[in-house]
């Protein structure tokens, strides 16, 4: 573990010590789950007039990784900023110091869509979000209810949609014709390898 605070990051003297704590507080945030082992920063001063450098030892890739920081009453992001993510450790950038855990996303945050429903008149583009454990040519399928492919797109590996962590693709409510979609429920899969890894429902609504 390492900690860097910079010039004119405190205006008195900076002490710090850190103890492993395994009793969580407080449930994560929603979509998260605590991926690894907390630690309690005491320090003085508690908040900092400029951002510190903290690196943290984790096990293994997180998905989605984050870190939080108790404030007493719930874990919060507010102030940190991941700026580097191993399989081995969490690089972040904070200027308060308490309770600190590593985030990863929950199975069931590992694919999103939104907005969920979409309208494909709002001159916005929906996107489609996942997490990849490697990288790979990776395609997108979307069917109606009646199992009719409306839509596929395909995604170079290493590129935004076949890169290992996370991928944002657009997707814009229309079929592989240019035809706006029609109102109801779709489904779309991820498959990469051959294997779906993942997928959900989208709604349509205009």
């Amino acid at each position: 573990m390492t900690i860097v605070v910079p010039a004119g990051a405190a205006s008195e003297e900076v002490s710090i010590s850190v103890s492993e704590t395994t009793s969580s507080p407080g449930s994560p945030p929603p979509g998260y789950v605590v991926a690894g082992t907390m630690y309690n920063f005491i320090s003085t001063p508690t908040d900092f007039l400029l951002p510190i450098t903290v690196t943290i030892p984790i096990s293994g890739p997180l998905a989605d990784p984050r870190v939080a920081y108790w404030t007493g009453t719930e874990w919060t992001r507010d102030g940190i900023t991941v700026i580097d993510a191993t399989a081995t450790h969490l690089t972040f950038t904070t200027t308060h110091l308490s309770i600190f855990a590593p985030l990863a996303a929950s199975s069931s945050n590992l694919v999103r869509f939104g907005p969920n429903p979409y309208d494909p008149n709002s001159g916005t583009p929906a996107k489609i979000w996942y997490w990849l454990d490697a990288d790979a040519a990776t395609s997108i399928y979307v069917v109606d209810s009646a199992g009719t492919l409306v839509w596929k797109n395909s995604y170079a590996s290493g590129s935004n949609g076949g890169r290992a962590d996370a991928n944002d693709v657009d997707f814009d409510g229309k079929d592989t014709w240019g035809n706006v979609l029609g109102n109801g429920v779709y489904i779309y899969k991820i498959v990469q390898g051959g294997k779906v890894v993942g997928g959900g429902k989208i709604g349509i609504v205009k």
